[in-house]
């Protein structure tokens, strides 16, 4: 006796029963269709709402901006020795914004150029880079009056940022304005206060100006984000900037600004450095703020450190940066319980001996670039020459460090990441994490050893991965700790100073290709794993060798080889840059090591923006 026999045999006498048992396939028929297209009907009020508050937004912007480029035109017309570049950057801007940083601190400190002067020609110049490529979010509109409030500032008073410039990573937190991280459900939600880092500069005299474009939820390194737009390269607009500090990138690049601040969890603020030929550093966790931005996705990431850190055009940018907040430590210490007391260690910044670097080009899964191994060599061989003891370093455990990254990463499935992507629309840079992350477990893994494997184990590789227990979770902290002993250990041993590594697998690729190309991100995510301090700064171009190479390092069938071959295949002058590795809690020395090469760099004439 077949089962549905059986139950019409029970509704037999409850005729609401008998209709159930009679029209049971399209009464599911129609309640599955009620609920698909309540489902659409939900789906499309969220994003109309969205696209109405994405739009309120950018005609705020575009109105401010409007308001911004007619009073600096009429201040620029007024100038009788224009002779600028363009309507908006006069000579005298020019000028400004082309002067050395240390050479600008000192013509503000001493009064030559008036913080204002310099304000606007940032403005100015900011304004033209962005409507070029897209790069700064919103400006703050506060920005003149603390200007013009640090001219009654005493000479003797004046902090050592008087009257500087800066550009914020649209992450953090800023008095008056949103914090959006590319998701439109945080529109309209400004922020009460300044984050303690924006608060501490501002009080040594930096004036913040502007808010610097990111990826949707931060997690990729493409720069695009329904809220407010795409970024582009600023060598070449088919190109990604990087990210998720890539608006900061861009900006400094083209001398929008002449320091930011940006955030690096996997990378973030050292891939945009690398693809656009700009200077970052990934201080180590607590050295200093860690409060006042926002996250990607609720929670708290497990075992990997999201830090804070300075972005410049140039090594002394970042010095600068980090030297006059670490010489005030009590102030991050009281504003910030998780910033440890380490002040400026000026033995450190400037060793009066040579130094010995190790270096490496492995890659725990995909290949390094030619050029971008040609790079570590070229450093090498240049610290070499100067005197510096240079020679190969072992790296263990990259394919340890590589599987910890990824499944620290994927711990929670993408839930939390989800929960603040839930009615929003969905941008480009984040779609295949998006599909993964709204994919049961079961199913994805189903899917990927199905149609994914053969044609791409590098994909495979991680896709399946996410430690979902605690016991793993565990198990995995302890592995990483073991692994970072292990490594300082051999450094000890081998007395290496400092460690040289690729800046990333390979140059600066075009937007459409950071989400398919995602294991890029472990180049420089193992140090977030191993929480050391580490910087990139460019040290020379993409060639047409370079690329003749691409063949033969990327001559596997894995369809990630394919992606890289075709997404660098024209990328011959793209900026490629090196990481600089040191010790926990060694920035000091990771910056002495920076301008070292940078002045062998620049003698040797191997880069230049």
């Amino acid at each position: 006796m077949r089962p549905f026999e059986t139950l019409r045999d029970l509704c037999h006498g409850q005729p609401m029963l008998e209709q159930v048992c009679l029209n049971w396939k399209s009464i599911l028929g129609t309640g599955l269709a009620i609920y698909i297209v309540t489902k659409l009907a939900k789906r499309l009020y969220q994003r109309r709402i969205a696209l109405g508050k994405i739009r309120g937004l950018r005609e705020r912007i575009a109105a401010k901006k409007l308001a911004m480029v007619e009073r600096l035109s009429q201040k620029a017309s007024q100038d009788p020795g224009h002779g600028g570049s363009s309507a908006l950057v006069t000579r005298e801007r020019l000028e400004i914004i082309s002067m050395p940083l240390e050479h600008l601190l000192d013509q503000l400190k001493g009064g030559q150029l008036k913080p204002i002067q310099v304000l606007e020609a940032f403005q100015a110049r900011a304004l033209e880079v962005t409507e070029e490529h897209n790069c700064v979010c919103d400006f703050i509109t506060e920005a003149r009056d603390w200007a013009l409030a640090l001219e009654s500032v005493p000479g003797d008073q004046r902090g050592p940022l008087y009257g500087l410039p800066m550009s914020i990573k649209e992450c953090y937190f800023v008095k008056g304005y949103d914090a959006t991280v590319g998701l439109s459900r945080f529109i309209n939600q400004p922020l009460p206060a300044d984050a303690s880092i924006i608060q501490h500069l501002k009080e040594l005299g930096a004036v913040p100006f502007c808010l610097t474009n990111v990826p949707q939820t931060m997690k990729s390194y493409g720069c695009s984000n329904p809220v407010f737009g795409v970024t582009t390269n600023p060598w070449d607009k088919t190109r990604s900037p990087g990210g998720s500090s890539g608006g900061e990138a861009c900006l400094l690049a083209l001398n929008g600004s002449p320091l930011g601040i940006g955030s690096d969890v996997g990378g973030s603020l050292r891939t945009p450095a690398h693809f656009c030929g700009v200077v970052g550093l990934k201080p180590t966790t607590g050295r200093i703020y860690q409060e006042g931005r926002k996250p990607g996705s609720e929670g708290f990431l497990v075992g990997i450190n999201s830090n804070a850190g300075f972005m410049s055009k140039n090594v002394d940018g970042i010095a600068l940066g980090m030297k006059v907040l670490c010489n005030e430590t009590k102030t991050m210490c009281d504003r910030d319980h998780r910033v440890v007391p380490v002040p400026w260690n000026t033995q450190l910044a400037k060793p009066k001996r040579k130094l010995k670097f190790g270096w490496y080009v492995d890659s725990p899964k995909l290949p390094i670039s030619p050029g971008c191994q040609r790079a570590v060599k070229l450093a090498a061989n240049l610290l070499e020459k100067d005197g510096h003891t240079v020679v190969p370093f072992h790296l263990k455990h990259l394919q340890d460090l590589y599987y910890i990254y990824i499944d620290h990463i994927l711990a929670d499935g993408g839930v939390n990441a989800m929960a603040w992507l839930d009615g929003d629309i969905i941008d480009k840079s984040i779609s295949i994490n998006y599909l993964a992350w709204s994919t049961p477990e079961f199913l994805r893994k189903t899917l990927i050893w199905a149609f994914i494997a053969a044609r791409s184990p590098d994909i495979a590789s991680y896709a399946i991965r996410g430690v979902t227990k605690t016991y793993q979770l565990w198990r995995s902290m302890k592995k990483a700790i073991d692994i970072k002993t292990e490594i300082l250990d051999d450094m000890r041993k081998q007395e290496i100073d400092i460690l040289l590594g690729p800046g990333f697998n390979f140059p600066a690729v075009p937007e459409d290709y950071p989400s398919q190309l995602i294991s890029g991100v472990f180049v420089p995510g193992i140090y977030n794993v191993l929480d050391f301090p580490a910087g990139v700064l460019p040290v020379t171009r993409q060639t047409k060798q370079d690329q003749d190479l691409l063949a033969t390092t990327y001559s596997s069938s894995d369809h990630t080889h394919h992606l890289v071959r075709t997404s660098i295949s024209n990328a011959t002058n793209m900026p490629i840059g090196i990481q600089v590795i040191g010790k926990p809690w060694e920035e000091e020395l990771v910056i002495h090591a920076m301008s070292e090469i940078e002045r062998l760099r620049t003698e040797g004439g191997h880069f230049k923006l």
